[in-house]
């Protein structure tokens, strides 16, 4: 049982990191330079966390939320394959399937409150509040937005508009690096006093207070903290320190100020979602590695894409800033008139996933509306081709592996929504940056990696409770992040119907390695 306390007097706290580094976290605070990670570490019950493989870039908040698998949530990405098309429209935040766990506990009687938490569509008629990507990296809502509808506006009024904008579009010089982290740091500041006012309105059952400053800082600003890393530049550094290390240090002081304000019979959970780590792949060369492996030669349309998106991501930021809606709708629908007739002719084609692991899907007689490749032994056949005609490339440079896995869907899981994920992705090996690839079948491809992120996304988080009845240690087994949401509702005493995670009973039992 949870605790000794009543469930109908506890109270949760529960605080969202997203991709924020645990390797960071936890050498960080060893180092003294995280002391609020570090008191927590030692307060705490903590287990390292895995997030859903090969669909975590997108979907692990939506897991995290919902407790279920992509193939059941069915959002994953900004822009999804729509079943029976060969459309990837922009994917609102109403597309995913299934409830969050805040509802389930709202609908149980619970007062809850729901700030930021990424890539999650707003809940409506709840029995407390929800403000929506008031301040998050990538929004799925094009403004803030809330339950009630008036609190949106409030905040805006109260605390302005989130001081960053889109992080993709800043100027990558030195000082336009600094004037970023300064605008993270503003944030997580003010986005602190937001929960801190809206935490003490009322005595919540469970609030929930999302950060993403450490997501937007690791995507581009990697370079400046890694000097293994190929754009590292010393002289920057030096300068300016490492702004990783800064925007952590101000994560640091928010999880402070939230810990302190709840009271010592509140249960404190700390999800640290998945990491960051050098931006090296060969995504930028796959559509040209699949033509060649389908014995194809790229359409018109196909070549005409291909050229305008090269031409655009070569643009300076600050024309991409001049033209934000071009970059969200012109550009997508230009893309869907002039890839439709290319995926037709193909037996298989990249869909969006995420750059770490890029989706293949298999034009399937039945499925697709010009389907090529006939379902079961031929669709099997296909996939082993393509699997391993992939891990025979290599970097034509450096002669080395540059695909570590092709991972099949159906083997990391199933469900309602499956129909809207790739057929295939593949893990890369991700240590150095890729030029160009050759295999005997495929050749030699060559390209060049044209966009502005130095860091992006690995897997591996961290989850921490704090709390009545819970011992600190170190959990033994790697836990899944679908297992947040079950362990959250567990500790008010209410089963989470429909979870696909389970409960860490070792919260309770003490089953634990180490202090």
């Amino acid at each position: 049982m949870p605790g000794s306390m009543s469930a109908a007097g506890r109270r949760v706290v529960v605080v969202t990191l997203d991709a924020c580094d645990r390797d960071l976290v936890l050498d960080w605070a060893r180092a003294g330079e995280l002391p609020e990670f570090a008191a927590l570490l030692g307060q705490s019950a903590r287990a390292f966390m895995c997030a859903p493989r090969a669909f975590y870039v997108g979907g692990v908040w939506p897991s995290f939320a919902t407790a279920t698998s992509a193939a059941t949530h069915g959002f994953v990405a900004f822009r999804q394959l729509v079943p029976g098309t060969y459309r990837e429209p922009l994917c609102p935040a109403e597309s995913m399937s299934g409830d969050p766990f805040w509802e389930h506990l709202a609908r149980a009687g619970r007062r809850v409150a729901v700030v930021d938490v990424p890539r999650i569509r707003v809940s409506r008629d709840l029995n407390g509040i929800h403000l929506a990507d008031w301040g998050n990296h990538d929004p799925v809502h094009p403004l803030p937005v809330s339950w009630p509808p008036p609190l949106a506006a409030e905040i805006e009024r109260r605390y302005g508009r989130s001081p960053v904008g889109d992080c993709d579009l800043v100027d990558h010089s030195a000082r336009g690096l600094s004037h970023l982290c300064d605008a993270l740091a503003a944030r997580i500041e003010t986005k602190t006093a937001i929960g801190l006012d809206l935490f003490a309105r009322e005595p919540w059952d469970l609030f929930t207070l999302g950060f993403s400053e450490s997501h937007c800082v690791g995507h581009q600003c990697w370079h400046l903290h890694d000097p293994g890393h190929a754009r590292f530049d010393p002289a920057v550094l030096a300068s300016s320190g490492d702004p990783i290390l800064r925007v952590y240090r101000a994560l640091d002081t928010a999880l402070g100020r939230i810990v302190t304000a709840a009271a010592n019979d509140t249960h404190v959970c700390v999800v640290l979602s998945h990491g960051m780590g050098s931006h090296y792949d060969a995504a930028h060369l796959l559509d040209a590695v699949l033509v060649r492996l389908d014995g194809q030669t790229p359409t018109p349309a196909a070549r005409l894409f291909h050229r305008i998106n090269k031409v655009w991501k070569r643009l300076p930021p600050g024309v991409h800033r001049l033209l934000p809606s071009l970059d969200r709708s012109a550009k997508h629908r230009i893309r869907a008139e002039l890839l439709e007739a290319d995926r037709r002719a193909r037996r298989f084609f990249p869909v969006t996933n995420s750059e770490t692991h890029p989706g293949i899907r298999i034009n399937l007689r039945g499925r697709e509306p010009a389907g090529r490749v006939e379902p079961g032994a031929e669709f099997d056949a296909v996939c082993r081709e393509i699997r391993e005609e992939l891990l025979a490339l290599v970097d034509a440079e450096r002669g080395t592996p540059v695909v570590r896995a092709v991972l099949d869907r159906r083997e990391l899981c199933d469900g309602p929504r499956a129909d809207v994920l790739p057929d295939l992705a593949i893990d890369w090996i991700r240590t150095a940056p890729v030029h160009a690839v050759r295999s005997p079948r495929v050749g030699t491809v060559r390209g060049q990696y044209h966009g502005i992120r130095s860091g992006d996304h690995r897997p591996g988080g961290m989850f921490m409770v704090r709390g009545p009845g819970i011992a600190p240690g170190q959990i033994e087994r790697e836990i899944e992040i679908l297992d947040v949401a079950p362990t959250v509702c567990a500790i008010f005493g209410s089963p989470l119907p429909g979870a696909e995670g389970h409960p860490l009973d070792e919260l309770w039992q003490g089953a634990r390695v180490r202090a």
